[in-house]
């Protein structure tokens, strides 16, 4: 399940980017990456080439809240291959912190 509900402000996702050995996918973290191309048109939007705006939380900020409460764990899926999808292993979501076209 991509999900609808998440923890934002301003409608800016809260993640942390974790260490995912050991963990599964869609269970303990959501799979991210980091799309090159960020219209500013599909910020926050479903579409095929839309992408959710994330802002990265540090470590200090992570460790003083609550995982799945605060924040969205996430782990970056670089290999994945399909973008809004939950298939094991090329799911995921697609984020950027800012648009840049």
């Amino acid at each position: 399940m991509v999900p609808r509900c998440y923890k934002s402000v301003n409608g800016v996702w809260e993640v942390f980017a974790i260490t995912t050995a050991g963990l599964q996918a869609w269970v303990d973290y959501i799979p991210v990456r980091v799309v090159a191309t960020r219209p500013a048109s599909t910020r926050n939007r479903y579409e095929n080439d839309g992408w959710m705006q994330v802002r990265f939380l540090t470590g200090p900020e992570a460790d003083a809240a609550e995982a799945w409460v605060d924040y969205t764990p996430v782990g970056n899926n670089a290999a994945g291959d399909d973008r809004w999808s939950t298939n094991q292993p090329g799911g995921y979501i697609p984020v950027g912190t800012n648009a840049n076209a």
